[in-house]
Protein backbone atom coordinates (compact mmCIF):
# COMPACT_ATOMS: atom_id res chain seq x y z
CA UNK A 1 0.00 0.00 0.00
CA UNK A 2 1.64 3.23 -1.18
CA UNK A 3 0.12 5.55 1.40
CA UNK A 4 0.41 3.28 4.43
CA UNK A 5 -2.35 2.05 6.71
CA UNK A 6 -1.57 3.66 10.06
CA UNK A 7 -4.19 5.66 11.90
CA UNK A 8 -2.68 7.28 14.98
CA UNK A 9 -3.96 10.14 17.09
CA UNK A 10 -3.81 13.81 16.28
CA UNK A 11 -3.35 15.48 12.92
CA UNK A 12 -1.90 13.74 9.87
CA UNK A 13 -1.34 16.83 7.72
CA UNK A 14 -1.25 20.50 8.63
CA UNK A 15 -0.79 23.14 5.95
CA UNK A 16 -0.64 26.62 7.36
CA UNK A 17 -3.61 26.91 9.71
CA UNK A 18 -5.59 24.02 8.23
CA UNK A 19 -5.23 20.40 9.28
CA UNK A 20 -6.82 16.97 8.96
CA UNK A 21 -6.37 13.79 10.92
CA UNK A 22 -5.82 10.62 8.92
CA UNK A 23 -9.47 9.56 8.93
CA UNK A 24 -10.53 13.03 7.83
CA UNK A 25 -7.93 13.13 5.07
CA UNK A 26 -8.90 9.70 3.79
CA UNK A 27 -12.63 10.45 3.76
CA UNK A 28 -12.14 13.85 2.10
CA UNK A 29 -9.89 12.24 -0.50
CA UNK A 30 -12.40 9.42 -1.00
CA UNK A 31 -14.99 12.03 -2.00
CA UNK A 32 -12.59 13.20 -4.71
CA UNK A 33 -11.80 9.62 -5.73
CA UNK A 34 -15.49 8.88 -6.20
CA UNK A 35 -15.85 11.76 -8.67
CA UNK A 36 -12.80 10.95 -10.79
CA UNK A 37 -12.86 7.15 -10.88
CA UNK A 38 -11.94 5.84 -14.32
CA UNK A 39 -10.41 9.11 -15.60
CA UNK A 40 -7.36 8.90 -17.85
CA UNK A 41 -5.44 11.32 -15.61
CA UNK A 42 -6.21 14.37 -13.49
CA UNK A 43 -4.32 17.64 -13.14
CA UNK A 44 -4.09 19.74 -9.98
CA UNK A 45 -2.70 23.19 -9.27
CA UNK A 46 0.31 22.48 -7.06
CA UNK A 47 -0.13 25.30 -4.59
CA UNK A 48 0.81 24.82 -0.96
CA UNK A 49 -2.63 24.10 0.47
CA UNK A 50 -4.57 21.38 2.23
CA UNK A 51 -6.79 21.23 -0.85
CA UNK A 52 -3.81 20.16 -2.97
CA UNK A 53 -2.97 17.35 -0.54
CA UNK A 54 -6.59 16.13 -0.58
CA UNK A 55 -6.64 16.26 -4.38
CA UNK A 56 -3.41 14.26 -4.77
CA UNK A 57 -4.43 11.65 -2.22
CA UNK A 58 -7.84 11.42 -3.89
CA UNK A 59 -6.25 10.65 -7.23
CA UNK A 60 -4.00 8.02 -5.69
CA UNK A 61 -6.92 6.39 -3.87
CA UNK A 62 -8.84 6.25 -7.15
CA UNK A 63 -5.87 4.75 -9.01
CA UNK A 64 -5.92 7.72 -11.40
CA UNK A 65 -2.55 9.27 -12.41
CA UNK A 66 -2.14 12.72 -10.85
CA UNK A 67 -0.40 15.54 -12.72
CA UNK A 68 0.76 18.29 -10.32
CA UNK A 69 1.03 21.56 -12.23
CA UNK A 70 3.62 24.00 -10.84
CA UNK A 71 1.92 26.82 -9.00
CA UNK A 72 4.34 29.30 -10.58
CA UNK A 73 3.71 28.07 -14.13
CA UNK A 74 2.70 30.62 -16.74
CA UNK A 75 -0.28 30.14 -19.01
CA UNK A 76 1.75 28.53 -21.80
CA UNK A 77 3.50 26.06 -19.49
CA UNK A 78 0.25 25.19 -17.73
CA UNK A 79 -1.49 24.60 -21.05
CA UNK A 80 1.40 22.45 -22.30
CA UNK A 81 1.44 20.23 -19.20
CA UNK A 82 -2.31 19.73 -19.20
CA UNK A 83 -2.43 18.82 -22.89
CA UNK A 84 0.77 16.78 -22.94
CA UNK A 85 -0.22 14.67 -19.94
CA UNK A 86 -3.60 13.73 -21.36
CA UNK A 87 -5.34 14.89 -18.18
CA UNK A 88 -9.10 14.61 -18.53
CA UNK A 89 -10.10 16.57 -15.43
CA UNK A 90 -8.86 19.51 -13.41
CA UNK A 91 -9.09 19.21 -9.63
CA UNK A 92 -10.02 22.42 -7.86
CA UNK A 93 -10.75 25.93 -9.09
CA UNK A 94 -10.31 26.52 -12.80
CA UNK A 95 -7.13 28.28 -13.91
CA UNK A 96 -6.37 30.39 -16.96
CA UNK A 97 -5.15 28.25 -19.84
CA UNK A 98 -7.02 25.16 -18.61
CA UNK A 99 -10.03 24.05 -20.63
CA UNK A 100 -10.77 20.85 -18.72
CA UNK A 101 -13.91 20.12 -16.71
CA UNK A 102 -13.26 21.22 -13.11
CA UNK A 103 -13.92 18.85 -10.20
CA UNK A 104 -14.45 20.51 -6.81
CA UNK A 105 -12.11 19.62 -3.95
CA UNK A 106 -13.34 20.36 -0.45
CA UNK A 107 -11.25 19.24 2.57
CA UNK A 108 -14.40 19.33 4.72
CA UNK A 109 -16.32 16.87 2.54
CA UNK A 110 -16.56 13.26 3.66
CA UNK A 111 -17.16 9.95 1.89
CA UNK A 112 -16.96 6.36 3.08
CA UNK A 113 -16.68 4.90 -0.43
CA UNK A 114 -14.11 2.07 -0.37
CA UNK A 115 -11.06 2.30 -2.66
CA UNK A 116 -9.14 -0.77 -3.78
CA UNK A 117 -5.33 -0.50 -3.80
CA UNK A 118 -4.07 -0.31 -7.42
CA UNK A 119 -1.19 -2.57 -8.50
CA UNK A 120 2.34 -1.26 -7.82
CA UNK A 121 3.19 -1.07 -11.52
CA UNK A 122 0.34 1.38 -12.18
CA UNK A 123 1.09 5.07 -12.65
CA UNK A 124 0.79 7.20 -9.54
CA UNK A 125 2.16 10.59 -10.58
CA UNK A 126 3.26 12.31 -13.76
CA UNK A 127 5.78 14.94 -12.69
CA UNK A 128 7.14 17.43 -15.19
CA UNK A 129 10.75 18.50 -15.59
CA UNK A 130 11.76 22.15 -15.60
CA UNK A 131 12.11 22.27 -19.38
CA UNK A 132 15.57 23.86 -19.48
CA UNK A 133 16.35 22.20 -22.82
CA UNK A 134 12.87 22.37 -24.34
CA UNK A 135 9.25 21.94 -23.31
CA UNK A 136 8.86 20.24 -19.91
CA UNK A 137 8.68 16.45 -20.18
CA UNK A 138 6.45 14.29 -18.03
CA UNK A 139 8.16 11.58 -15.97
CA UNK A 140 5.75 8.69 -15.40
CA UNK A 141 6.24 7.47 -11.83
CA UNK A 142 4.76 4.16 -10.77
CA UNK A 143 3.36 3.55 -7.32
CA UNK A 144 5.93 0.81 -6.77
CA UNK A 145 8.85 3.07 -7.68
CA UNK A 146 7.71 5.72 -5.20
CA UNK A 147 7.16 3.14 -2.47
CA UNK A 148 10.65 1.71 -3.03
CA UNK A 149 12.21 5.18 -2.89
CA UNK A 150 10.40 6.12 0.31
CA UNK A 151 11.20 2.86 2.06
CA UNK A 152 14.87 3.27 1.21
CA UNK A 153 14.96 6.78 2.65
CA UNK A 154 13.01 5.79 5.76
CA UNK A 155 15.54 3.03 6.34
CA UNK A 156 18.54 5.33 5.79
CA UNK A 157 17.22 8.19 7.92
CA UNK A 158 15.49 6.17 10.63
CA UNK A 159 12.24 7.89 9.63
CA UNK A 160 9.31 6.51 11.65
CA UNK A 161 5.83 7.42 12.84
CA UNK A 162 7.45 8.97 15.92
CA UNK A 163 8.83 11.79 13.77
CA UNK A 164 7.05 15.02 12.93
CA UNK A 165 8.04 16.16 9.44
CA UNK A 166 8.35 19.90 8.77
CA UNK A 167 8.92 21.63 5.44
CA UNK A 168 7.70 24.43 3.21
CA UNK A 169 8.70 22.98 -0.16
CA UNK A 170 6.63 23.07 -3.38
CA UNK A 171 3.98 20.39 -3.78
CA UNK A 172 4.85 19.74 -7.41
CA UNK A 173 8.46 18.48 -6.97
CA UNK A 174 9.77 15.12 -5.80
CA UNK A 175 11.20 16.55 -2.57
CA UNK A 176 8.09 18.43 -1.48
CA UNK A 177 5.38 16.09 -2.76
CA UNK A 178 6.74 12.54 -2.99
CA UNK A 179 9.07 12.73 0.01
CA UNK A 180 7.35 15.54 1.86
CA UNK A 181 3.73 14.37 1.62
CA UNK A 182 3.54 10.78 0.43
CA UNK A 183 6.56 9.84 2.54
CA UNK A 184 4.95 11.19 5.70
CA UNK A 185 1.71 9.37 4.93
CA UNK A 186 3.56 6.14 4.16
CA UNK A 187 5.56 6.03 7.39
CA UNK A 188 2.75 7.54 9.43
CA UNK A 189 4.57 10.64 10.65
CA UNK A 190 2.55 13.86 10.99
CA UNK A 191 3.37 16.53 8.41
CA UNK A 192 3.59 20.25 9.11
CA UNK A 193 3.79 22.27 5.90
CA UNK A 194 4.75 25.86 6.64
CA UNK A 195 3.39 27.15 3.27
CA UNK A 196 6.46 29.35 2.92
CA UNK A 197 9.88 28.06 4.00
CA UNK A 198 10.79 31.04 6.17
CA UNK A 199 13.33 30.78 9.00
CA UNK A 200 10.70 31.90 11.53
CA UNK A 201 8.21 29.27 10.36
CA UNK A 202 10.79 26.48 10.56
CA UNK A 203 11.90 27.64 14.00
CA UNK A 204 8.33 27.78 15.28
CA UNK A 205 7.51 24.32 13.92
CA UNK A 206 10.69 22.88 15.43
CA UNK A 207 9.79 24.39 18.77
CA UNK A 208 6.35 22.81 18.49
CA UNK A 209 7.71 19.28 18.19
CA UNK A 210 9.14 19.04 14.67
CA UNK A 211 11.88 16.40 14.49
CA UNK A 212 12.63 15.96 10.77
CA UNK A 213 13.06 19.05 8.59
CA UNK A 214 13.36 19.18 4.78
CA UNK A 215 14.81 22.13 2.93
CA UNK A 216 16.94 23.26 0.02
CA UNK A 217 20.21 25.24 0.23
CA UNK A 218 18.47 28.62 -0.06
CA UNK A 219 16.25 27.75 2.91
CA UNK A 220 19.18 26.59 5.04
CA UNK A 221 21.20 29.67 4.03
CA UNK A 222 18.45 31.97 5.27
CA UNK A 223 18.14 30.08 8.53
CA UNK A 224 21.92 30.14 9.02
CA UNK A 225 21.84 33.94 8.70
CA UNK A 226 19.36 34.15 11.61
CA UNK A 227 21.11 32.64 14.67
CA UNK A 228 17.99 32.70 16.85
CA UNK A 229 16.07 30.63 14.29
CA UNK A 230 19.02 28.30 13.81
CA UNK A 231 19.31 27.70 17.57
CA UNK A 232 15.62 26.71 17.62
CA UNK A 233 16.53 23.69 15.49
CA UNK A 234 18.86 22.28 18.15
CA UNK A 235 16.20 19.85 19.39
CA UNK A 236 15.42 18.37 15.97
CA UNK A 237 16.57 14.87 15.10
CA UNK A 238 17.53 15.33 11.44
CA UNK A 239 17.83 18.10 8.85
CA UNK A 240 17.80 17.17 5.15
CA UNK A 241 18.94 19.24 2.17
CA UNK A 242 18.65 18.60 -1.54
CA UNK A 243 18.20 20.01 -5.07
CA UNK A 244 21.71 21.49 -5.07
CA UNK A 245 24.93 21.22 -3.11
CA UNK A 246 24.81 22.75 0.36
CA UNK A 247 27.63 25.32 0.66
CA UNK A 248 30.19 24.39 3.31
CA UNK A 249 29.95 27.77 5.10
CA UNK A 250 26.19 27.28 5.54
CA UNK A 251 26.69 23.78 6.94
CA UNK A 252 29.37 25.06 9.31
CA UNK A 253 27.21 27.95 10.60
CA UNK A 254 24.29 25.60 11.24
CA UNK A 255 26.58 23.12 13.00
CA UNK A 256 27.83 25.93 15.25
CA UNK A 257 24.38 27.31 16.12
CA UNK A 258 21.97 24.37 15.82
CA UNK A 259 24.43 21.69 16.84
CA UNK A 260 24.12 19.76 13.58
CA UNK A 261 23.89 20.39 9.85
CA UNK A 262 21.68 18.93 7.10
CA UNK A 263 22.46 15.58 5.50
CA UNK A 264 22.27 15.76 1.71
CA UNK A 265 20.48 13.69 -0.89
CA UNK A 266 20.37 13.86 -4.68
CA UNK A 267 17.85 12.80 -7.27
CA UNK A 268 15.95 13.79 -10.36
CA UNK A 269 12.33 13.90 -11.41
CA UNK A 270 12.98 10.83 -13.56
CA UNK A 271 14.85 8.77 -10.97
CA UNK A 272 13.45 9.96 -7.65
CA UNK A 273 16.18 9.89 -4.97
CA UNK A 274 19.30 7.98 -5.94
CA UNK A 275 21.98 9.18 -3.51
CA UNK A 276 21.73 10.04 0.17
CA UNK A 277 23.89 10.72 3.17
CA UNK A 278 23.22 8.84 6.38
CA UNK A 279 22.77 11.02 9.49
CA UNK A 280 25.65 9.50 11.46
CA UNK A 281 28.94 7.65 10.91
CA UNK A 282 30.06 5.08 9.95
CA UNK A 283 27.76 5.26 6.91
CA UNK A 284 30.07 7.45 4.83
CA UNK A 285 33.33 8.11 6.69
CA UNK A 286 34.88 9.75 3.64
CA UNK A 287 32.01 12.22 3.28
CA UNK A 288 30.65 10.51 0.19
CA UNK A 289 27.02 9.72 -0.51
CA UNK A 290 25.62 6.23 -0.83
CA UNK A 291 22.99 4.79 -3.12
CA UNK A 292 19.46 4.60 -1.82
CA UNK A 293 17.96 1.18 -1.34
CA UNK A 294 16.07 0.40 -4.54
CA UNK A 295 18.67 2.07 -6.77
CA UNK A 296 21.45 -0.32 -7.73
CA UNK A 297 23.89 -0.98 -10.52
CA UNK A 298 21.30 -3.40 -11.87
CA UNK A 299 18.86 -0.51 -12.24
CA UNK A 300 21.44 1.48 -14.15
CA UNK A 301 22.29 -1.48 -16.36
CA UNK A 302 18.63 -2.08 -17.19
CA UNK A 303 18.23 1.60 -17.96
CA UNK A 304 21.39 1.88 -20.07
CA UNK A 305 21.31 1.57 -23.81
CA UNK A 306 23.94 -0.86 -25.19
CA UNK A 307 25.11 1.87 -27.52
CA UNK A 308 25.89 4.25 -24.64
CA UNK A 309 28.71 4.15 -22.08
CA UNK A 310 27.82 3.32 -18.48
CA UNK A 311 27.93 7.00 -17.59
CA UNK A 312 24.61 7.47 -19.37
CA UNK A 313 21.26 6.09 -18.31
CA UNK A 314 18.12 6.05 -20.38
CA UNK A 315 14.92 6.40 -18.38
CA UNK A 316 12.30 4.42 -20.28
CA UNK A 317 9.83 1.62 -19.78
CA UNK A 318 12.78 -0.82 -19.64
CA UNK A 319 13.89 0.65 -16.31
CA UNK A 320 10.60 -0.08 -14.56
CA UNK A 321 11.42 -3.58 -13.29
CA UNK A 322 11.04 -3.57 -9.49
CA UNK A 323 12.59 -2.71 -7.17
CA UNK A 324 14.21 0.15 -9.11
CA UNK A 325 12.90 3.55 -8.06
CA UNK A 326 12.94 5.11 -11.54
CA UNK A 327 10.32 6.51 -13.86
CA UNK A 328 8.58 4.02 -16.11
CA UNK A 329 8.72 6.39 -19.04
CA UNK A 330 8.50 9.96 -20.28
CA UNK A 331 5.65 11.61 -22.11
CA UNK A 332 6.67 13.29 -25.35
CA UNK A 333 3.62 13.87 -27.46
CA UNK A 334 3.78 15.09 -31.05
CA UNK A 335 3.12 18.86 -31.26
CA UNK A 336 -0.56 19.67 -31.43
CA UNK A 337 -1.66 16.23 -30.33
CA UNK A 338 -3.55 15.83 -27.10
CA UNK A 339 -4.18 12.76 -25.02
CA UNK A 340 -2.54 9.35 -25.04
CA UNK A 341 -1.11 8.08 -28.31
CA UNK A 342 -1.27 4.48 -27.13
CA UNK A 343 -3.86 2.59 -25.15
CA UNK A 344 -4.10 2.67 -21.38
CA UNK A 345 -3.74 5.30 -18.74
CA UNK A 346 -0.78 7.66 -19.11
CA UNK A 347 1.03 5.49 -21.64
CA UNK A 348 1.61 8.02 -24.37
CA UNK A 349 4.68 7.69 -26.63
CA UNK A 350 7.30 6.81 -24.06
CA UNK A 351 10.65 7.55 -25.59
CA UNK A 352 13.96 7.25 -23.73
CA UNK A 353 15.14 10.33 -21.86
CA UNK A 354 18.94 10.46 -21.64
CA UNK A 355 20.35 11.19 -18.19
CA UNK A 356 24.09 11.80 -18.31
CA UNK A 357 26.01 11.15 -15.10
CA UNK A 358 27.55 14.05 -13.23
CA UNK A 359 26.59 16.70 -10.72
CA UNK A 360 23.75 19.14 -10.94
CA UNK A 361 20.96 18.73 -13.46
CA UNK A 362 21.35 15.81 -15.88
CA UNK A 363 20.48 16.30 -19.51
CA UNK A 364 18.04 19.13 -18.80
CA UNK A 365 16.22 17.09 -16.17
CA UNK A 366 14.93 18.80 -13.07
CA UNK A 367 17.07 17.96 -10.04
CA UNK A 368 14.73 17.42 -7.12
Amino acid sequence: MLLGAGAGDGFAVRVGNEELDRDGLWSAAAAVARRIAGAEAVAVHGEASLRTVVAVVGGLLAGVPVVPVPSDAGIDERRHIVRDSGAALWLGDRREGVDLPAVPVDPSERSSAPCAEPPPESTGLILYTSGTTGPPKGAVLSRGAMATCLDGLADAWGWTSDDVLVHGLPLFHVHGLVLGVLGALRVGSPLVHTVRPSPAAYAAAAGDGGTLLFGVPTVWSRIAREPACARALAGTRLLVSGSAALPDPVAERLRATAGHSPVERYGMTETLITLRRAPTPPAAPDGSARRCRGWSRGCAERATSPSRPMGQASVSSRSAAPPCSTATGALRRPPGRRGPTTGGSARATRRPVTATGGTGSWGGCRST
